[in-house]
């Protein structure tokens, strides 16, 4: 151990040797289950006259029960225009919702050539149709259905995603291959509940379009979203007993509402997905930086971590919580394929 803390030493004060003059280097990304810049989007509204899910873990769709698959969508379209479409979904006004996966209807029987199938998750632009990406699924033409079927529990590659009352975010996809690579995706008959929420979009010319706009009927993809949700009190989604409104930490439980450094963010806030960023910064990204961040600290009397969790690399919690073993671990992690550092508490 004295061998390799003396090792470790001199490996950190090369790092800072090399710091100010060194150029990009490489971003080692965070592995987290819920990305903590992408944690609060705008809301999903569940559509007026559905019942109130019972189950904590369910699958949504505006899909219309009432009538059989019916209508087939090329794409590339007759025109070789390859396309986007999607459904809007909407979380309900007194639930948070974990994404887990999504299916969609495909008419394989259709299918041309050996297309592959990208799937995306957009956030909401503000106007009712996608905004950013926030993941994506490539799904193999070997695992398209060959006849009428499904490409079913697909996973985001970033997931779960957390969505918050109201928020929304849409499911769609597009095709990827050739141009005589097609695929064929399955909607509605247009009717049901749902006619003028215009929930299925295509991109077309530049611009998203709803089918109900182009088409006069309120066509819905034939598109799931695997969900878990759980109620929250209005107005207190995090039941902490601190209205959101002052609530340093609106989503997480933190009755004590502390906030070390003063910052207006609750210690509860400043660590989320997994330990390690330890100079905080925005995008949440294990880097070099972090590594420089904790050496200085520890050795040149830098500055303290904005985050004592996120410097709490090892997760000990010991006194004082950073030590020489966090230093180790991250260490490790970035250069010698040791293990992920653990969740935050």
């Amino acid at each position: 151990m004295c061998k390799r803390l003396i090792l470790l030493l001199m490996f950190a004060a090369l790092i800072l040797s090399q710091v100010t003059f060194s150029g990009s280097v490489d971003m080692l990304p965070k592995s987290v289950s819920v990305p903590q810049q992408l944690l609060m989007h705008d809301s999903l509204v569940w559509a007026p006259g559905l019942a109130e899910f019972l189950a904590a873990c369910t699958s949504w769709s505006y899909f219309h029960w009432g009538n059989p698959a019916y209508f087939g969508w090329h794409n590339p379209n007759q025109y070789l225009d390859v396309d986007f479409f999607n459904t809007r979904f909407n979380i309900p006004p007194t639930k948070i919702c974990t994404l887990n996966s999504t299916s969609l209807a495909f008419a394989g029987s259709q299918m041309t050539g050996n297309p592959d199938l990208m799937i995306y998750l957009w956030d909401d632009n503000g106007s009712g149709f996608p905004g950013d990406v926030l993941d994506s699924i490539l799904v193999p033409n070997s695992n398209l259905p060959t006849g009428l079927g499904w490409v079913s529990n697909e996973p985001f590659s970033n997931g779960p995603w957390v969505f918050t009352p109201g928020e929304e975010f849409f499911i769609g996809w597009t095709t990827v291959g050739g141009p005589l690579d097609t695929l064929v995706c399955v909607t509605d008959t247009g009717g049901g509940p749902w006619v003028g929420e215009k929930r299925s979009s295509w991109y077309n010319d530049g611009a998203w379009q709803p089918l109900e706009d182009v088409y006069g009927r309120n066509y819905v993809f034939v598109s799931f979203a695997k969900v878990c949700c759980y109620e929250v009190t209005p107005g207190d989604v995090d039941g902490d007993a601190v209205a959101d409104s002052v609530d340093n930490c609106p989503f997480v439980y933190n009755p004590e509402q502390e906030d070390s450094d003063g910052d207006g963010v609750g210690d509860a806030c400043c660590c989320l997905g997994i330990r390690a960023n330890t100079d905080f910064d925005p995008d949440d990204i294990i880097d070099i930086s972090d590594l420089v961040y904790l050496v200085d600290y520890m050795f040149t009397g830098g500055p303290a971590p904005p985050c004592p969790n996120e410097a709490d690399i090892d997760g000990s919690g010991g006194d004082p919580p950073i030590d020489i073993s966090d230093l180790v671990y991250l260490v490790d992690y970035m250069f010698t394929g040791g293990p992920e550092p653990p969740a935050c508490p």
